[in-house]
């Protein structure tokens, strides 16, 4: 399975950079039940784990990129709104030796470049939009809800409250978009779980 990077060890050359711990913690879930060998790191961007989001990965790819031991880069990221631009501006915020070989348009499944000379190193770039890299917009929340059985109660429940405190709110007061509703109903489904299994819990 993917392996949780160490600030005690050196870099993998596999890297995954996701946007925060949230898409790690997916992701290292993937990797454990679907038993995949443990050839990568899946990374978040910057020091702070918290702080998170596509502007932290932008910043965070020339460094990863410069790392001696850097074999291969994927970049997994939210397609919000408009899958087109994201593809563009991850690629833009590439290095030019290397945004040469990236297409300018989302490819389907996913794309993974052959090896480009970069400082010294052959390197790898791949790029994966959430929730499926071009024919929606949306968030890695939207995927793993699409992971979840239909009749889940849990799910059914997580949903109608969130329905409830839209309605409560009206939609003057809404604090999310369209597209982040997916992280909402996510969130409020752990939120069921730990009352489920902790009753005393108050998330």
């Amino acid at each position: 399975m993917a392996h949780r990077s160490s600030k005690a060890t050196p870099p993998s050359p596999q890297q995954l950079l996701v946007e925060g711990s949230d898409d790690q913690h997916v992701v290292w879930q993937l990797c454990v039940q679907h038993a995949l060998l443990e050839s990568f790191a899946v990374v978040t961007p910057g020091v702070m784990v918290e702080a998170g989001g596509i502007n932290e990965v932008f910043r965070d790819i020339p460094i990863r990129l410069r790392q001696e031991t850097i074999r291969t880069l994927g970049i997994m990221a939210d397609a919000d709104m408009n899958p087109a631009a994201q593809w563009l501006s991850i690629r833009g915020h590439l290095p030019e030796p290397i945004q040469k070989a990236v297409p300018t348009s989302a490819v389907a499944d996913g794309w993974v470049s052959e090896p480009v000379q970069y400082l010294g190193n052959q390197i790898r770039i791949g790029i994966w939009l959430m929730p499926n890299d071009m024919t929606q917009g949306g968030a890695l929340e939207d995927f793993a809800l699409q992971l979840i059985p239909v009749r889940d109660q849990l799910l059914a429940k997580a949903q109608a409250t969130l329905s409830e405190v839209e309605r409560l709110q009206g939609v003057e007061e809404q604090r999310y978009s369209t597209t982040h509703r997916s992280k909402g109903s996510s969130r409020n489904k752990l939120a069921e779980c730990a009352r489920l299994m902790y009753p005393g819990w108050h998330g």
